[in-house]
């Protein structure tokens, strides 16, 4: 294990910024210490985390999968005997056959890591430390796959699933709801805050600060409205130790503000009750992209819907909107090149 105290005063003290915030990146920074790195990779990657974390403002999640990305990398050429200001762009493509090869990881896996790796040599360049040498290593193939949206009649059991009145079922059904209505990314909905919900009585809106610190603004209406209203009445009523968070927990840790692992049940909750199979990992994201997709079918253009998604990349709203009914209904008659004739 690292011996903590030899970092310099001032990432001492972001060190402990990070650990004090008790998220993802700070449980990521606690096991990075575990591995066969030397103190100054340490060091750096200490000094990098404060950039994801204070400087470009991600969220604890995207910053955690980053470091470790990059931890396993630093590990993986100490273990070649190599400094990080040694590493070339074959060294890089070694690690990511690697980690094909003896470990069987996927291409989505794989790219999450090479793309890590790119933005801590790029911040190292920019910082005075050598070059980038991830710049110009492809990142695997990935096959293209339509993205997934739950259909109208999977919804309806799902929300039917959750048709109780205990804390439990409203909190459930209004976090589905929460998602269905807003696009909201995992991280946006662990954070969420009163203050940045507006509830009327028939429309609300929420001001959602995501990757890159970035805000917007989404307005909602229909069985949401009614289902914050309920579920805000249900959790003035309960024991509350996160007063500003709007989702909290119910069972262990009651009154706490609800945990990535916390909405993983939720979803896992309503899929078993509604009868219907849950990919692991791609529930959210199904979720985000019924969203989109039902924007784009309700007659906005992808430009509306990408900002409604918070994207910087009009290109990654694209693989979000599934088969759409719009899509389904532009087509040429059926008899437009043969004239009936055929």
């Amino acid at each position: 294990m690292l011996d903590i105290p030899d970092l310099d005063g001032r990432l001492a003290v972001t060190y402990e910024q990070l650990t004090a915030a008790g998220d993802e990146l700070s449980r990521v920074l606690a096991r990075i210490q575990q591995r066969d790195i030397t103190a100054a990779q340490f060091a750096e990657l200490v000094e990098w985390a404060g950039h994801l974390r204070i400087s470009r403002g991600l969220s604890p999640n995207t910053g955690a999968n980053y470091l470790e990305g990059v931890a396993l990398f630093a590990e993986w050429a100490k273990a070649a005997q190599k400094g990080l200001e040694d590493v070339s762009g074959l060294d890089v493509e070694h690690w990511q056959q690697d980690l094909y090869l003896q470990h069987g990881e996927s291409p989505s896996t794989r790219n999450v890591k090479l793309t890590a790796v790119r933005q801590f040599f790029a911040w190292r360049e920019s910082q005075g430390r050598g070059y980038n040498p991830a710049r110009s290593v492809p990142g695997p193939r990935r096959a293209k796959l339509m993205p997934r949206k739950y259909s109208l009649k999977q919804i309806e059991r799902l929300l039917a699933a959750m048709d109780a009145q205990t804390p439990q079922a409203i909190r459930d059904r209004t976090i589905l709801l929460f998602f269905l209505y807003t696009g909201a990314r995992r991280e946006e909905v662990v954070t969420l805050r009163l203050q940045q919900i507006e509830l009327r009585q028939k429309v609300g809106a929420v001001r959602f600060f995501g990757k890159g610190a970035k805000e917007r603004a989404v307005s909602f209406g229909g069985a949401l409205v009614d289902a914050m209203h309920t579920w805000l009445a249900t959790r003035d009523s309960l024991r509350i130790i996160d007063h500003d968070a709007v989702f909290v927990t119910l069972r262990k840790d009651a009154g706490r503000q609800i945990g990535s692992g916390g909405l993983d049940g939720v979803l896992r909750r309503a899929h078993k009750r509604a009868g219907l199979a849950m990919e692991p990992g791609k529930a959210l994201h199904k979720l985000r992209s019924t969203y989109a997709t039902a924007l784009y079918d309700a007659g906005h253009d992808v430009r509306a819907v990408q900002i409604a998604m918070g994207h910087n990349d009009i290109n990654t709203t694209m693989q979000y909107i599934a088969i759409s009914n719009r899509q389904l209904r532009t087509r040429l008659p059926g008899d437009y090149f043969t004239g009936g004739t055929l």
